[in-house]
């Protein structure tokens, strides 16, 4: 889903790929028909929402404000042809995350045992040569 700020954060966007539970510092957006998620929150990001402080005190959204925002109006072929190749973009992104995350925790994991001596060494090097 997508999550926009709307107190002390304004117009902040974040994209949550698990369930969540929003409060009432922060809006959640529900597309209309015809028109993905992927598509709204890139769409999002155009319309700078960061700067539609509307409250003097503590930061604040308002969503008529925002609701008032003129957008393009895109195909609905177009944005299923951009969504498509947004989500196999995020797929990779959450792909190379995950295998990020992997190898953080391997080299978190065997570098103190290294660093103790607690793992063999072999040269590589004059292995190689032989």
């Amino acid at each position: 889903g997508i999550i926009v700020g709307r107190k002390g954060t304004v117009g902040s966007i974040y994209w949550e790929h698990k369930d969540f539970y929003p409060i009432d510092t922060v809006f959640y957006v529900k597309p209309k028909e015809n028109v993905s998620l992927e598509y709204s929150y890139y769409l999002l990001q155009t319309l700078g929402l960061d700067g539609m402080n509307t409250d003097a005190a503590v930061p604040g959204l308002n969503r008529n404000n925002v609701y008032r925002l003129e957008v393009p109006g895109i195909p609905k072929e177009i944005i299923k042809i951009f969504t498509a190749i947004t989500c196999d973009i995020s797929k990779q992104i959450a792909c190379l995350t995950k295998e990020n995350e992997l190898l953080t925790d391997t080299r978190d994991t065997l570098l103190p045992k290294l660093l103790a001596g607690d793992l063999p060494i072999t040269n590589t090097e004059s292995s190689s040569r032989d």
